[in-house]
């Protein structure tokens, strides 16, 4: 059976991941969600890129390491939960169809719409396309076009989507965002290979 997107929609849709009116938490696929507004995410990502002026390389990619280490925390999570075995498990066959599955579930997070991708399995290397990525309208509309990528959460994302099914650990793949929306390219593109050795060099 290959993967059906539409049946994983639907069954993540009818969860009705709704928070606990007891607990305040929202739980589901065995992991515990959090719901928040855009603009209190980009804003908090905005000012802490501000906080380092002279070192904003190495504060983005503290931005890209903590979404790749969520990404792995959240969908490893879900690849273990009942919910996964019970809707999804019975779909996946090879990496491929677990790679397949896991843009399903995050096509439903309004995050934005996974659209196209490519994967080299000899390779290990992954390009994953995206629509309508949530942080480049609200980018543009509170800080105008980009002079560069910023769609950090998705950076970590598609290099965690590696790391969870073609990997042996978290960061064991790397990514960069090649296009953006937020700086006017049609699309957001994001180019995954594994980690080479130390400086590169073998």
């Amino acid at each position: 059976m290959a993967v059906n997107a539409e049946v994983i929609r639907d069954g993540v849709l009818g969860m009705g991941l709704r928070g606990n009116p007891e607990t305040g938490l929202l739980r589901g696929f065995g992991v515990i969600l959090a719901i928040n507004t855009v603009d209190y995410l980009i804003e908090r990502e905005i000012a802490f890129l501000k906080a380092f002026p002279t070192a904003e390389p190495m504060a983005e990619k503290a931005l890209v390491d903590a979404a790749q280490w969520c990404a792995n925390a959240t969908f490893g999570g879900m690849m273990k939960s009942a919910e996964w075995a019970g809707l999804i498990a019975p779909m996946v066959k090879t990496k491929v169809d677990s790679l397949e599955a896991l843009h399903a579930v995050q096509n439903v997070l309004g995050w934005g719409k996974i659209v196209g991708y490519e994967i080299d399995e000899a390779a290990k290397t992954y390009t994953l396309r995206v629509k309508h990525s949530y942080y480049s309208k609200n980018y543009i509309d509170n800080h105008g076009i980009s002079t560069k990528p910023r769609c950090y959460m998705w950076q970590g994302v598609a290099a965690g989507n590696m790391d969870l099914v073609f990997g042996s650990k978290v960061n064991d793949f790397e990514a960069v965002e090649t296009q953006c929306e937020a700086k006017g390219d049609d699309i957001c593109e994001f180019r995954v290979r594994q980690k080479r050795a130390l400086f590169d060099l073998l």
